[in-house]
């Protein structure tokens, strides 16, 4: 009774093992396409295409061992998934996190996470010794904590982004990262071991909803919903012509920035500014967005703070005073964030800019 079973439930096995790791793979390769060819010169567009191509790697070892792929293309795929959760990592975040950069401690944490599972690949084609077990517990705490700084990242940015669709899109991710990533602790923690005949298919069939609806979300929307390094725009160089609807609100708004210095509030948020200008943050945001290219409202009020900033600082009367004490008065409530912003507007930090202003002033 139980082989009739047994038999009866492979012909099922095969068949989900197929359409779920057919369908996942035809979809990430459509993904990585979409991303060379459409999401240039958006600075996502390459961690998307390595995300996808070594997530499909990673369906094509999900397979079943009637279904397995040759030793040769196996090594392949082994292999070329191990980085799959870094690379949507970066993804995630060069899509959600406005200043994002690539840096050392991206590469650093990237290796450290990689490093045990290329060892488990090893012993898996037999090249290495077996790894210690306590390696595949440190492996399931490094994708938690790589999924919770991305959480944290996606969620801490949420209030102050300007792009509807991607502000909505958050709460999706953040949801989808939680539930994946809890399930394929849990599978490779425990049913690896106490379900070995199953564990591989509910694995790939728990990252398949997943892949489908970052499949149908890059599908739907624009590039705009991915950041790029482009330069936003002045008050007096708007990207886009603004309707009679808007040009009150415009004037209103450049009114309180250029006028009244409103940015010098460091607890301004993009609420307390629509009520300020009688009007919804909805309408607020897509006009900043819209008219002027700012993508993120921190960024839109850093670029005025830092110009009143690098005013102050060419100034030889307020060379006594204090980079901090500066940057309290420009309208941030600490040095770090202020260090930060910056050298991202102004391409080196505010100590090297004010030596190099002392030196140019000092040679005249």
């Amino acid at each position: 009774m139980l082989q009739k079973n047994s038999g009866e439930s492979a012909p099922t096995m095969l068949l989900l093992d197929a359409l779920i790791r057919i369908s996942a793979i035809t979809m990430l390769v459509a993904l990585a396409v979409i991303s060379a060819r459409d999401l240039k010169p958006s600075r996502s567009w390459l961690y998307l295409f390595l995300a996808s191509l070594s997530t499909a790697a990673l369906f094509f070892s999900l397979s079943n061992s009637e279904l397995s792929l040759s030793p040769k293309l196996s090594f392949l795929m082994g292999f070329v998934n191990v980085p799959h959760l870094v690379f949507i990592w970066l993804f995630a975040l060069s899509v959600f996190q406005t200043e994002f950069k690539l840096s050392k401690w991206h590469v650093i944490t990237g290796f450290l996470y990689c490093f045990p599972i290329f060892w488990f690949r090893a012993f898996q084609f037999e090249f290495l010794p077996q790894p210690p077990f306590i390696l595949t517990i440190g492996v399931a705490i490094g994708s938690i904590l790589l999924m919770v700084h991305l959480v944290w990242t996606i969620v801490q940015e949420r209030k102050n982004d300007l792009l509807n669709a991607r502000k909505r899109a958050r709460l999706v991710f953040v949801i989808i990262l939680v539930s994946i990533t809890a399930l394929t602790a849990i599978i490779d923690l425990y049913l690896i071991a106490i379900w070995p005949d199953w564990a591989v298919l509910i694995k790939a069939a728990a990252i398949w909803p997943a892949v489908t609806a970052g499949f149908f979300w890059i599908l739907k929307a624009s590039k705009d919903s991915f950041i790029s390094d482009t330069i936003p725009a002045t008050f007096s160089n708007v990207k886009n012509e603004i309707s009679a609807k808007d040009a009150a609100l415009f004037q209103g708004l450049q009114t309180r920035i250029k006028v009244d210095h409103i940015y010098l509030n460091p607890k301004l948020t993009i609420n307390d500014l629509a009520t300020d200008l009688g009007v919804t943050r909805h309408r607020l945001r897509a006009l900043i967005n819209r008219c002027l290219g700012y993508e993120n409202f921190n960024q839109f009020l850093n670029t005025h703070r830092i110009e009143a900033i690098v005013k102050t600082l060419d100034d030889r009367n307020h060379d006594h005073i204090p980079i901090l004490t500066i940057a309290l008065d420009g309208g941030f409530q600490s040095l770090a964030p202020f260090n930060r912003a910056f050298k991202k507007i102004m391409g080196q930090t505010p100590s090297q800019y004010r030596k190099q202003k002392n030196g140019s002033n000092a040679s005249h």
